[in-house]
Parts: C-alpha cells; sequence; structure tokens
C-alpha cells in the first residue's frame, strides 16, 4: 500500500508538471496564432499586387535582385511561421494526450490501493475474529 501511496504522490507531480507544461504550450499557441494573424491580416491589405509592383518599380538591376532576395526572405519567415505553429499545435496535443494517460493512470492506482486496502481490512477483520 505504502509504494502505490507513493506512485500516487509521484503520479500527481507529474500530472501538475504536465499541466504546467500544457499551458506554456497553449500560451505559446495562442501567441503565435496571433501573429499569424497579424501577418495574414498584412498580406491580405497589401493586396495581391504587392510584390509584383515592388519588383517593377525597381530602378535597376541590383535594386531588382535586392527587392527579390527580400521577397524570398519574408517567404521563408512566412513559412517558418507557419512550420513553428504547426510544431505548436501538434505539441500542444501531445500535452493533452500524455496528460490524459497521467490521468488515466493514476486513477487506475488510486482503484488498486483501494482495493488492497480494502482486502487489507477485510485480512485484518478475519484475524480478529478467530482471535475471538
Amino acid at each position: 500500500i505504502d509504494a502505490l501511496n507513493e506512485q500516487i504522490i509521484t503520479k500527481t507531480n507529474e500530472i501538475e508538471a504536465t499541466k504546467q507544461e500544457l499551458a506554456t504550450a497553449e500560451q505559446n499557441k495562442a501567441t503565435q496564432y496571433e501573429r499569424m494573424t497579424r501577418r495574414i491580416q498584412c498580406m491580405y491589405e497589401q493586396g495581391d499586387g504587392y510584390y509584383l509592383e515592388l519588383l517593377l518599380t525597381a530602378c535597376s538591376i541590383s535594386d531588382f535582385l535586392n527587392r527579390l532576395d527580400y521577397m524570398n526572405q519574408i517567404s521563408e519567415y512566412d513559412s517558418d511561421m507557419f512550420q513553428e505553429y504547426s510544431e505548436i499545435v501538434e505539441y500542444v496535443s501531445l500535452c493533452k494526450q500524455k496528460l490524459e494517460a497521467e490521468e488515466e493512470l493514476l486513477e487506475e492506482t488510486k482503484t488498486m490501493a483501494e482495493q488492497e486496502k480494502s482486502a487489507l481490512e477485510e485480512l485484518i477483520e478475519e484475524k480478529k475474529q478467530e482471535k475471538s
């Protein structure tokens, strides 16, 4: 019974740590979502022809290449941002699954502890009756 109680305490601590981890991950998810929303809004407000206009208004070949490089950097940043958001969403999902599994294991351990306690109490009661 003591071993099961120790397992219960350990699992409870693990659950609390997982809850903290999940809360942090959900905060990161919300922050990243906000950033993506602002970026998409900015792209929408600039319109479809913004990048084409940016390239066509270049004053020289070197200006054109600089602007093209700038556009590539923006595109890469957008891709990285979306990839990071996808990873955060997956991590949140994994944290939730881990939390559910830990809580289920905790409940199983509590049930086992209760069963052992009941069995021990029955055995003690039987021994008392045998002595009487």
